[in-house]
């Protein structure tokens, strides 16, 4: 392990500031799906948009695990 100096922190991008994480949330129309690669994929943070969506909009969504990825369909 090597200490360092001077590596700037990037600026936080979560939802909890104004952004969307994963906006195409916001944006599917029901009956379309996406596909999300699953490398760097945190399932516990689409899971929560996923919930906040629904709570907050009445979006509904399911997800499915495959091979190449996680798809996304909206419902309702």
């Amino acid at each position: 392990m090597e200490i360092e100096n001077g590596i700037p922190i990037p600026q936080p991008h979560s939802a909890a500031r104004g952004g969307r994480v994963y906006p195409f949330l916001y944006t599917l129309e029901v009956g379309q799906s996406v596909l999300v690669e699953t490398e760097g994929l945190n399932r516990i943070s689409l899971n929560a948009c996923r919930a906040y969506a629904k709570r907050r909009y009445g979006r509904k969504f399911t997800l499915r695990t495959l091979p190449e990825g996680t798809r996304i369909w909206r419902t309702a």
